[in-house]
């Protein structure tokens, strides 16, 4: 189950990033459409550096910055699913609840705790977030303030797809 569902989390990383050039060569929209952070840790991720990945996040925080708390938390759980400890899964869920807390209108934040929930093996949570972050998009959408749309539709796409495997 945890393989499985590491490779469910991967998806988000293949969503941002596309297909993979190799641990030590981003592929190419992330090099040129991505901040540098998000870039150091897709290698410490893709590397199976969870430890390094959360270092580097601790030396650079970014709380306004919804993929920030998502990563932290995508270390997290790959740290638990190494055997690393239940300190890892615990905070893997904490760290996104933090970022929830700093930017409620996020639905990838709701998205990614559906992802952990996953990974946790708990269905009936993910899907409960899962619904959640769908209905924050959809209300992000419906509303006045365009400065979340793009995120908003990329979680609703997101979900589209992954509910269509």
């Amino acid at each position: 189950m945890h393989r499985r569902s590491m490779i469910a989390a991967a998806s988000l990383l293949l969503a941002l990033c596309g297909p993979s050039e190799g641990p030590e060569s981003p592929p190419a929209d992330l090099r040129e459409g991505r901040p540098a952070w998000q870039v150091a840790t897709w290698k410490f991720l893709a590397s199976d550096d969870c430890v390094g990945a959360i270092e580097y996040l601790k030396r650079h925080p970014l709380p306004q910055q919804p993929m920030w708390y998502v990563l932290y938390s995508q270390a997290d759980f790959l740290c638990w699913q190494n055997h690393m400890g239940d300190p890892f899964r615990k905070h893997g869920l904490e760290i996104l609840d933090e970022g929830i807390k700093v930017l409620p209108y996020s639905p990838r934040l709701l998205k990614s705790k559906a992802e952990g929930y996953e990974v946790l093996g708990d269905a009936s949570a993910a899907h409960y977030y899962f619904e959640a972050a769908r209905r924050r998009a959809e209300s992000n959408l419906s509303s006045d303030n365009r400065a979340t749309h793009s995120e908003d539709e990329e979680v609703l796409n997101e979900i589209l797809l992954s509910s269509k495997r």
